[in-house]
């Protein structure tokens, strides 16, 4: 039928955030404790975004989720600029572009079918 996984997963983007919160916070209190250096830790919090786009994949399907195809792009992006390889955004950026031109293409081509609407 489709491959879309059912609702009831326990991987959902409520999961994904609520963790997330908690590494911040936990992350601030051991800079508070002077345990670690949150200025050096917090700079891949862009693999948040990472994070939360393949969440969005997962759950809506490969194709569904242009949102999260954008959400790993640009979080992969700013993530390659915080750790200095801004020589590989310089030239490799405009894949993203024909990445999310791809995925939107394949939608328009091939539309996905319509989840049925359950039965009372």
């Amino acid at each position: 039928m489709h491959d879309r996984p059912d609702r009831d997963s326990r991987f959902t983007a409520k999961l994904v955030i609520g963790i997330l919160f908690m590494a911040f916070g936990a992350a601030f209190l051991l800079n508070n404790l002077g345990i670690l250096d949150a200025d050096r830790s917090l700079r891949f919090w862009p693999l948040a975004l990472v994070v939360l786009g393949l969440e969005r994949i997962l759950s809506r399907g490969f194709l569904r989720a242009t949102g999260g195809h954008a959400l790993v792009l640009v979080g992969l992006g700013l993530l390659l600029g915080f750790l200095g390889k801004d020589w590989f955004l310089e030239k490799w950026w405009p894949l993203a572009i024909v990445w999310m031109g791809l995925i939107l293409t394949r939608r328009a081509r091939w539309p996905q079918p319509e989840a049925e609407a359950p039965q009372p």
